[in-house]
């Protein structure tokens, strides 16, 4: 009985992160018990990340859109990938386009959710990306209907929490959902990506 109380006591200080001192000369026998003999507040965590750690984070994502196969989802899906209904997503989820597909929107999600934890800072992420913005641009119309053909409420939910959190947010997404102009052709071939 006493032991039960004692980790109860250890679990009601954890969650309200409250650090203690406990004397446990009494456990396991009758008398006093378990005493609180000091608490104190534990102070806030400092931030995760400091500036720099999260520019070079930014910079390790920015390499990773620069792999060849990376590359080649990416150009697919700002050239090629636009969608006129959550069945049209779920049939080029489920198709021969599906890794390029999902490679684009698992890497925004994944970043987003660097930037929702704090590794990346947020400020700083929103200054230096804009791809991640057109993805989202493409898919939203289609989101929530999208999500339950899935039956995952929620699937890219962290880009969409990094978005929506933006203060200029939807000025910035209808600047991606202006009709695109025709696509100029070249003697070059196809527009190169970073």
């Amino acid at each position: 009985m006493e032991v039960q109380i004692f980790r109860a006591a250890l679990r009601f200080f954890a969650e309200r992160r409250i650090k203690t001192h406990f004397d446990v000369a009494g456990l396991g026998r009758r008398g006093p018990g378990v005493r609180v003999s000091s608490c104190e507040r534990i102070p806030p965590e400092t931030p995760v990340t400091t500036k720099y750690e999260s520019a070079k984070l930014l910079l390790k994502l920015y390499d990773l859109r620069r792999e060849p196969v990376m590359r080649k989802a990416r150009a697919w899906f700002r050239e090629d990938f636009h969608p006129k209904s959550a069945e049209e997503i779920l049939a080029v989820y489920r198709g021969k386009t599906s890794a390029a597909y999902r490679m684009v929107t698992t890497y925004w999600n994944m970043a987003a959710a660097l930037v929702l934890h704090e590794a990346i800072d947020e400020k700083m992420f929103a200054d230096v990306n804009g791809e991640h913005l057109m993805v989202y641009a493409r898919l939203q119309p289609f989101l929530t209907e999208f999500r339950g053909l899935l039956n995952n409420p929620m699937y890219l939910d962290k880009l969409e929490q990094v978005i929506l959190r933006m203060p200029d947010a939807q000025a910035r997404l209808a600047r991606f959902r202006r009709p695109a102009p025709p696509a100029k052709t070249t003697s070059k071939g196809p527009r190169r990506v970073a």
